[in-house]
């Protein structure tokens, strides 16, 4: 489940001519004969960076942590903006021990109209609170589809991209119909990668890396997917915003993917 032992792994499968299917979100697993099933920040990223385009945003401030999240985050949201058509107008890594953070991410946002925040849920509301530009609008990752950052009332109206929470929700049904108990996040993943194998199976086509990673991709609990060349799993995502508590669909997740 862990980069560590996806790697520690990938090696020993290799000898035997066997593909991994890992649940891993540590891109530097990937590649060869490993592919991740998590969600990466990347997919989420290039899914809110389009919608955010096509809603007449146009530039932006990075607001991100200082670990390897943020890092990465900030690296794709700094890459993808401008070809969207967003001007990155400045960036600031969030550090809560700074004295004066409140004080700088007062100032981050002018000339913005958007601010990308990929922090957790609580520093995503701590965060959100300094911000007081009128019409800023807010952007995350799937770090905030969890309660805490959908009652943050800092947070009202923000934009994230996730998986479908109405097709998340018919899996959680069937699933407690048949165990009893409330599925953990992991397990829609699970089942995806499960089914992923006997799809591949019935197929006729073998368990190959051809196989895995054919272009239309799959069907799964959490929307279709499909593997790059580089083996991470590019996800077909819905857009999210958060209203009253609830994280409100406001744009379908794709049904297919574009060529």
């Amino acid at each position: 489940l862990f980069a560590d032992a996806v790697k520690a792994v990938k090696p020993l499968a290799a000898q035997k001519g066997i593909q991994v299917i890992a649940f891993s979100t540590d891109t530097a697993a990937a590649g060869g004969n490993t592919f991740l099933m998590g969600f990466t920040p990347a997919s989420q990223i290039d899914r809110i960076v389009r919608f955010a385009s096509v809603k007449g945003i146009r530039s932006a401030a990075i607001l991100s942590g200082t670990d390897a999240y943020g890092d990465t985050a900030t690296k794709s949201f700094t890459d993808l903006a401008p070809r969207a058509g967003i001007n990155i107008v400045r960036t600031l890594r969030y550090n809560a021990a700074d004295k004066t953070m409140s004080t700088q991410i007062s100032a981050l946002t002018s000339g913005a109209q958007a601010v990308f925040m990929p922090l957790n849920s609580a520093q995503a509301s701590q965060a959100a609170g300094y911000l007081n530009t009128p019409g800023l609008k807010k952007l995350g990752t799937g770090l905030w589809d969890d309660s805490r950052a959908l009652s943050a009332p800092a947070l009202e109206g923000a934009w994230f991209a996730a998986p479908s929470p109405a097709q998340f929700g018919l899996f959680e049904k069937k699933f407690r119909m048949t165990y009893g108990s409330t599925p953990p996040r992991l397990a829609s993943i699970a089942y995806d990668a499960t089914a992923l194998a006997a799809v591949l199976a019935r197929s006729g086509k073998g368990f190959g890396a051809a196989a895995i990673t054919n272009p239309n991709g799959f069907a799964g609990m959490d929307g279709i997917f499909r593997f790059g060349a580089d083996g991470v799993a590019q996800r077909g995502l819905a857009v999210l915003e958060i209203r009253k508590g609830q994280a409100v669909e406001i744009d379908p997740a794709p049904k297919t993917f574009l060529k």
